[in-house]
């Protein structure tokens, strides 16, 4: 990646994070034209935005500050990053959306760095790379972005945590301390985390798994559909107890 786009695209983040609420300004701003361009992907968000839109923000934060690392770790991540959302739907024309908006909501926002069509360019080559990266990844996988499952026993270890047994609908690869995504179907588009703290167990009959989560809400779900499975147990986040079915993804 060439080091002057880099560099003009990080000075231009620079100072949008200098302006107080900046971040969070752009980041609303990349939503609304996202939405209103491509009325299509609103289908993909969940209906309350504000921890969306903060992931966006540190997402694009992350990937800026690790572009000139010769470590390659931020190719790894970008990796990892386009084969999580497969389990969305995402296909190759919403990257283009995606990044559209973004260099839109970039332009229209009151900066001190003046907009120039060296800048623009900066940012088209920079954002090029992360999607063909996230795009390459994702189409390289063969297996389901998402495994159908039922809960089969919801077991309650403190107040806020339980271990939940999913039966699989078809056999999923993963490994003890990885975690799984998951999703209800009474809470759509609203993914929470499952850590698997034992092996896969498989019968003629069945594909099951032991995951430990913390539970906000009433009753476990009945059936879940998970995505690929990821990493280690390093970022076990939240999982959200629904009714009804689930969808599981997991990462790797």
């Amino acid at each position: 990646m060439d080091s002057q786009a880099i560099s003009l695209v990080r000075s231009s983040f620079k100072a949008i994070a200098a302006v107080p609420d900046g971040p969070q300004t752009l980041s609303r701003s990349f939503y609304a034209l996202l939405f209103a361009r491509y009325p299509e992907a609103r289908d993909f968000f969940p209906a309350a935005m504000d921890e969306q839109r903060d992931r966006l923000i540190s997402a694009v934060q992350y990937v800026i500050e690790r572009l000139e690392e010769d470590s390659g770790q931020i190719l790894v991540y970008l990796a990892q990053l386009g084969r999580d959302h497969r389990k969305y739907g995402i296909e190759d024309k919403h990257y283009v959306a995606v990044g559209n908006s973004l260099i839109a909501a970039v332009e229209q926002f009151p900066s001190t760095e003046p907009w120039t069509d060296e800048l623009e360019q900066a940012w088209r080559d920079v954002l090029a790379v992360v999607a063909a990266t996230m795009m390459d990844a994702a189409n390289a996988e063969s297996g389901p972005p998402a495994w159908g499952a039922t809960v089969l026993e919801h077991l309650p270890v403190r107040k806020d945590v339980s271990i939940v047994r999913l039966q699989l609908d078809e056999p999923m690869t993963y490994t003890a301390g990885q975690y799984v995504s998951v999703q209800v179907p009474s809470r759509p588009r609203m993914w929470r985390y499952l850590s698997p703290p034992t092996p896969p167990t498989t019968r003629a009959s069945s594909n099951s798994m032991s995951a430990a989560c913390r539970v906000a809400g009433s009753a476990p779900p009945s059936s879940v559909r998970p995505s690929s499975a990821s990493g280690g147990s390093s970022d076990p986040r939240s999982a959200t107890s629904g009714s009804a079915t689930t969808t599981v993804a997991t990462s790797s």
